[in-house]
């Protein structure tokens, strides 16, 4: 977790004018509502699954 705040301080350092309230709003609709963002999460949680194989005893990150 402390890890994703690091990378989200970063992100939002580093960004010239910042975002607009409607493009977080679309982007938020997008995620909760869409199918699209089933699609996503689905793809994110088959990552972290693989992320977490690869870390076990064994795994090729170990």
């Amino acid at each position: 977790m402390f890890t994703n705040q690091m990378v989200n301080a970063r992100n939002v350092r580093d960004l010239e004018h910042g975002i607009e309230r409607g493009e977080v709003e679309r982007t938020i609709r997008r995620l909760m509502v869409k199918k699209e963002g089933e699609e996503i999460k689905e793809r994110a949680l088959n990552l972290m699954q693989k992320a977490n194989h690869r870390l076990k005893e064994g795994g090729s990150s170990y």
